[in-house]
């Protein structure tokens, strides 16, 4: 259960940060109102896509986000 709980604070602090209070707030309303189906919403985001724009995607993901752990590729 401290793991659940550890996980909706952590998800309600990114929401907050990246969305202000309010927008958070308005965007957890939104979920609960729809019944929101994150596997399905993914499904159709994807299914949208060229393959091409997926690897766009990725690119411009790994650029902003590259790797500073220590793990060594085997």
């Amino acid at each position: 259960m401290m793991a659940n709980q550890n996980i909706m604070k952590e998800g309600m602090d990114c929401l907050r940060e990246n969305l202000g209070i309010l927008k958070a707030e308005m965007f957890v309303a939104e979920i609960i109102r729809n019944n929101f189906d994150y596997t399905e919403w993914q499904r159709a985001y994807f299914d949208a896509m060229t393959t091409d724009e997926i690897k766009q995607d990725i690119d411009e993901f790994v650029k902003k986000n590259t790797y500073q752990g220590n793990a060594v590729r085997i």
